[in-house]
This record gives C-alpha cells, structure tokens and sequence, in this order.
C-alpha cells in the first residue's frame, strides 16, 4: 500500500471513528428536546430538559439558578472550588427591589456526564449559599424581565425563535479605547492567587442624557470604591446580549482578579417576589 493510499485509509477511520461518536453522543442526549432551527440558529442552543438545563452547540451546558441566600457571598473562594463557569446577574427592578440570579456551564459530551457535574458544583455552592434551579420556562421568563408568557411547548410547537421572543434587540454603540485595557490587563504572578473574572453594568434609560448622567453617576460611585471600568472594547453589543440573557448568550471577557479581592466583592440575593 502506498503512502498516499495509507493516508487516505487512516482519513477514512477517523472519519468513521467520528461519525460513531456523534451518534453515541446522540443517542445518549435523546431524552433531551431539540428546539427550533431559527434558535439554533440565534442562541447557538441545541436542545433542552424542561426541568431547567441547556444544551449549547460545541458541549457547553448551562442551568439558572436563583439566589436566595442574603449572607456574603465569597464569590472568588466559589469560583476556585467548582467546575463550572459561574456568572451572577443582579437584576434591580424600577422599584428597587433585587433580583439575583446564577449560571453555571458545563462542559461535556452528554447529559449524563454533565448531569453528575452540575450535581457535584452545586453540593459545593450549597456551603456558601441558599439557591433554586430554575425551570427552562422560568428561566426564559425571567431573561425577559417577566415580559414574555414562555412556555416551551408552544415555543417549539411553532417553532418560534426564543432569542427574538424572550431578549431585547441590542444596537451597537461606537467603541471607546483600549487604553486602560492596554495598562490594566496583565497577566497574574501566580494562577492559585487568581481567578479570571469579570463584572459588566448594564443600565436603560429614555434619552441620551440621561445615559450621560446615570453613567457619570455609576463611574463615580466605582471610582469612590476604588474600581475602575472600561467600556467592552470591540464587544459591547456581545456584552449587553450576555448581560440580559444572564449568560444563556455566552461572552468570555475576563480580567485576572486576585482571589481575595473577588471575595470582598458584596453579592446579596433577592426573595423570590423580587423584594429586597
């Protein structure tokens, strides 16, 4: 057998190899819903269990959670002891009231794999904070801001698209610098001491100068805190999407923070009603 002969042999087992592991790994999600092409196609989901996780293009798998505990939070200490990625969204109502939530993702290949991970992370999380997972509907409802009826069978009976009926339409703005990105961004002198992390405000307001105030507002109450922000250089709009969708639309955009500084950041959960 020639060389080129015994390259093409070898490409058509991986190949084969291949297509045999795609449908293990379908066969083993199938207790999972598909949901439609059109949101496939804006939120990269593959499919569903009502109960409350997501399947994403690429094996990441994602479940919200609502944060009920009141207590400090040492979110840094949380994330170097679990699996998952976690994101917090707070989301603070007209009124005042506080609503907090949680995404963990997973990595993995099958429900049953990422099932036992998600287990494991929230037996860890269960130590630092009272929470409960919520269900895809809920989920959706509340990325809507309550504004969306969701119901997933009737989202996938007429194959709807969850992103353009659940999420705001986000316009992107004209970028700023990056030069506190350039001087601020470095890389950690140890990883133990580290955790890559990020915190993003996200604000609505009806008129540009009231933007202008509510931003000034925001810098000088941060500045006060000795925290200082940038704009999401060249991903705003990926931010914002990100920020509304409480992670469900994915944007890596992480900064080293020092463990212990992540801790004293204060994150306090609301009640279920939305009070404070």
């Amino acid at each position: 057998m020639g060389r080129g002969a015994g390259s093409r042999a070898i490409s058509r087992e991986e190949k084969r190899l291949k297509k045999e592991k795609e449908k293990r790994i379908r066969e083993a999600n199938r207790m999972l819903i598909p949901v439609p092409k059109s949101t496939v196609s804006s939120m990269h989901l593959v499919g569903f269990d009502p109960a409350g996780t997501f399947q994403f293009e690429g094996g990441s798998w994602k479940r919200v959670y609502r944060v009920m505990s009141r207590e400090h939070v040492a979110l840094g200490t949380i994330a170097k002891d679990i699996k998952a990625a976690a994101r917090f969204t707070q989301v603070i109502g007209a009124g005042g009231g506080v609503e907090t939530f949680m995404t963990l993702t997973q990595t993995g290949d099958t429900y049953d794999e990422v099932r036992a991970l998600f287990a494991d992370d929230e037996s860890k999380i269960t130590k630092h904070m009272q929470f409960e997972v919520l269900s895809v509907d809920e989920a959706m409802k509340a990325v809507s801001g309550y504004g969306c009826h969701f119901s997933y069978a009737s989202m996938v009976r007429g194959r709807k698209d969850w992103k353009r009926e659940c999420m705001a339409e986000i316009v992107d703005q004209t970028d700023f610098g990056g030069t506190l990105e350039q001087r601020f961004n470095k890389h950690g002198l140890n990883a133990n001491e580290f955790i890559n992390s990020s915190m993003t405000i996200m604000f609505t307001c009806d008129s540009d100068d009231a933007r202008a105030i509510i931003e000034k507002t925001i810098l000088s109450i941060l500045s006060a805190e000795g925290f200082i922000i940038a704009p999401c250089v060249g991903a705003q709009k990926k931010a914002a999407e990100a920020a509304i969708s409480f992670g469900l639309l994915n944007l890596t955009y992480v900064r080293n923070v020092r463990v212990d500084l992540a801790d004293q950041i204060e994150m306090f959960g609301g009640l279920k009603d939305g009070s404070d």
